[in-house]
């Protein structure tokens, strides 16, 4: 209560323009394309430089949701993930300051954890510019809402300012690290599909917002729209029915969507595990054009995988709890296809492992 409190001139930026006609992109080009995006490829390239398994107690390596590791000394399992989306905060600092917490939370969740605190790394140009001291005030205050309500208090973190040049300051960047604990050892859920021949499903609206998406920014070079909305208590739900599902047995992955929307975490799904894995998606109940369908980016939704005899369970447990959930299709083959709108899409799982773990890697070696 005794912190001191900086009141600065504040003002804030124009609204953002409005998302307009989409790119025209074939998806079966757009969706190689997104997962090139350093935001979106393996970061192998780079954590495969350092030491992640300290003292043998990583669980979990990284490129899940979230890193599991075990604390022998306390014998805990504790999960930690890090998240935050500039182009929501350069749009609507406050509301994607928000998104950041709830998408780490989820990330959480989607590994098995609940959420326990949270660091943060608050990124901003020149305070003493309005605009981007309204940024930073909006990006605090959203941060201070979004924990509230997870009950994650900021145990640390950091700040860093004045990052500029001539032609103007670096999107806002509120990073939050969150940390996790996993109560028993079979609660550990991955993202990648485990076998063919088990039902994907996806927990959470199809939706249909374009604000601020990876689709809009790769292949059509703006960062414009209203970003996605978030409902707190409506993700709270969707992490509180994932993680029962989980103690349960039920599910044999969880990956959520995020940057790029649902194709991308698809994708993510069949070639982030030791195994490429296909599946076949049906998403026309989605009821909208393609290219909105696989890549809008609203949040609360949670991409799923479990045996062949436990779908039925989870659309009886998702109509109890109020939370949707639609049957998606089935693992199997080597190919993702995907059925959306009146479209069929074929992709080879292999050749998009190819162009997700290799971006980084080729654009780094090539500097």
């Amino acid at each position: 209560d005794e912190a001191p409190v900086y009141d600065r001139e504040a003002r804030a930026k124009a609204a953002p323009e409005p998302v307009g006609a989409l790119p025209t992109v074939d998806p079966l080009e757009a969706l190689p394309r997104l997962l090139a995006h350093p935001s979106i490829a393996s970061k192998n390239w780079v954590y495969r430089q350092y030491d992640h398994m300290v003292r043998a107690g990583t669980v979990v390596l990284p490129g899940s949701d979230a890193a599991v590791f075990l604390v022998r000394e306390a014998g805990k399992i504790l999960a930690a993930t890090n998240d935050c989306n500039a182009i929501y905060c350069a749009l609507d600092p406050r509301e994607g300051a928000k998104i950041a917490v709830a998408e780490a939370a989820r990330n959480l969740a989607c590994s098995g954890a609940r959420p326990l605190a949270v660091t943060d790394n608050l990124n901003f140009g020149n305070p003493h510019k309005p605009e981007n001291f309204w940024q930073l005030r909006e990006c605090v205050e959203g941060l201070a809402e979004a924990c509230r309500f997870f009950g994650t208090p900021v145990t640390g973190g950091n700040v860093s300012l004045y990052n500029e040049n001539p032609n103007g300051a670096i999107d806002p960047t509120p990073t939050v690290g969150m940390v996790g604990i996993i109560d028993q050892p079979e609660h550990i859920t991955t993202q990648y599909f485990k076998s063919p021949g088990d039902r994907v499903l996806l927990l959470g609206d199809f939706g249909s917002e374009m604000g601020g998406s990876h689709f809009l920014k790769v292949l059509g070079g703006r960062k414009a729209g209203v970003p996605p909305r978030i409902d707190l208590e409506r993700e709270r739900r969707l992490h509180d029915v994932l993680r029962d599902l989980i103690a349960r047995g039920l599910i044999r992955s969880a990956h959520d969507c995020a940057e790029g929307g649902l194709a991308v975490a698809l994708a993510e799904c069949c070639m982030s595990g030791s195994e490429l894995i296909g599946a076949a998606i049906d998403l026309s109940a989605a009821g909208s054009d393609a290219t909105v369908a696989l890549f809008n980016e609203s949040q609360s939704r949670v991409v799923v995988s479990v045996r062949e005899g436990d779908a039925d369970v989870l659309m009886r447990e998702g109509a109890a709890r109020g939370l949707p959930v639609y049957d998606l299709g089935t693992t199997r083959g080597a190919e993702l296809s995907i059925k959306a709108g009146a479209e069929d899409f074929v992709w080879e799982v292999a050749q998009l492992w190819d162009t997700w773990y290799g971006s980084i890697a080729a654009s780094m070696e090539a500097d």
